[in-house]
């Protein structure tokens, strides 16, 4: 069976005084919303980069037409699609690798803090399209293996500097499990509410489709792929 998770002393990111005060409350003294816009910490995504168009072609083909707007997946990849698959607050459609991953991430979510895990929503997986602004590439959404995610009532525009406080509790899960936060990003391109599978991920994966009974899985396999802690964020 194919393993992938998080071990459960990752769920707790450390922050410090600063930070957690913002779960808590705003600046009215009133329980923060998981919506309320935060700063983006600045220890993120240790060990891991943006995954390049170049990874992803090189490893699974092109996935179909390169269009402004989601198109179907007709390439070779699309034999690694599971489309539907409940990973707990919700339901996506997305590669194998990436849908298994997420159903474990948000398992841990929901025994870390049910609050976050009821509230989050997704904005969309699978979508083979090109790059908002580079119609010449590829977007990572379009091999299902990044997912857009938001709380409350709107999506965060793509070039604000800022994060919702509910990715606060969510990026080191994703991080500890090979996730690309795209809050990482510079200038324009800066995308918090993006999250993809890192560069160093897609090079460890396996290459053979899995197996739908093997989505639910364990959490050590994580540890062998190499990434076995959260850093605190300064």
């Amino acid at each position: 069976m194919i393993m992938i998770g998080c071990n459960h002393h990752l769920l707790s990111v450390i922050l410090p005084a600063r930070m957690r005060k913002l779960f808590h409350q705003n600046r009215g003294g009133k329980m923060s919303k998981l919506s309320d816009l935060v700063p983006i910490p600045s220890n993120i995504n240790q060990g891991l980069s943006p995954c390049r168009e170049r990874t992803m072609l090189d490893t699974f083909g092109k996935p179909g037409e390169l269009s402004r707007q989601c198109s179907p997946c007709t390439g070779d990849v699309r034999s690694r699609m599971q489309y539907g698959v409940s990973v707990g607050p919700f339901k996506v459609s997305g590669m194998d690798y990436a849908v298994a991953s997420l159903m474990s991430i948000f398992a841990d979510l929901k025994r870390s803090n049910r609050e976050v895990y009821d509230e989050v929503h997704t904005a969309g997986m699978l979508c083979v399209r090109a790059k908002r602004p580079n119609p010449k590439s590829y977007s990572n959404h379009s091999w299902g293996t990044a997912i857009d995610l938001y709380f409350g009532n709107h999506v965060l525009d793509q070039g604000v500097p800022k994060t919702q406080l509910g990715f606060l509790y969510l990026f080191g899960l994703f991080n500890a499990a090979g996730w690309y936060w795209a809050a990482g990003y510079s200038g324009k391109s800066v995308d918090s509410m993006h999250f993809e599978l890192a560069d160093e991920t897609i090079a460890k994966i396996p290459s053979h489709a899995i197996d739908h009974r093997d989505l639910i899985a364990a959490a050590d396999y994580i540890a062998e792929m190499g990434y076995g802690s959260v850093a605190e964020v300064a």
